[in-house]
């Protein structure tokens, strides 16, 4: 750490992050590199838990994306980064939507909580990852999914992108899902 400043509504740290020459953004990575299912798992599994994390210590990161990820391509290893829209995590969030995947929710009363939301982003991202494109169709606004990914994923980003937020997976149902039980009986992470 740099420096930093206490305002009267926020902390401003200024840091010095270690990005390595063979660390890229999830999203570059993933654009380049045509992963298989079994791939993307392992990535989403570390990615998941990143944003737990995060939550279970009263942050919320806002603004999980591909882009907010950095891969260590000599290691796979995953880390969550820029939490510039980041806040604590507290019930009830009124105002301006900030971030990147805006829950449905949202568009209801203008509000809308951490956990639900950020499992909303992380469903849209494990989508991006795995069918290499958005879950929505624009036309009805159904999900759709490749062809070719197994019943496991389908069911879990159902499950992630219910319209209601409490009908949707919490961060613990995630990791707990069985798409992820390769991951778990591993030892990942």
């Amino acid at each position: 750490m740099l420096e930093w400043f206490e305002e009267e509504d926020q902390y401003i740290l200024i840091l010095i992050l270690e990005y390595s020459e063979s660390c890229r953004d999830l999203y570059g990575f993933i654009l380049q590199e045509k992963l298989s299912e079994s791939q993307a798992r392992s990535l989403m599994y570390q990615a998941v838990l990143a944003a737990k994390h995060c939550l279970d210590g009263g942050v919320f990161h806002r603004d999980i994306k591909l882009d907010n990820y950095v891969i260590n391509t000599a290691t796979n290893r995953v880390q969550l980064i820029d939490f510039g829209c980041g806040e604590v995590a507290e019930s009830g969030i009124k105002g301006q939507f900030i971030g990147f995947a805006c829950p449905p929710e949202y568009f209801a009363d203008f509000e809308y909580e951490a956990e639900p939301t950020t499992v909303w982003s992380l469903g849209i991202m494990m989508h991006r990852t795995v069918c290499s494109c958005n879950p929505l169709r624009k036309e009805d606004g159904r999900l759709s999914f490749d062809s070719r990914v197994s019943a496991e994923f389908q069911e879990l980003i159902t499950w992630c992108l219910a319209l209601n937020p409490s009908e949707r997976a919490t961060m613990e149902d995630i990791l707990q899902h069985e798409w992820f039980r390769q991951e778990r009986m591993s030892g990942a992470i």
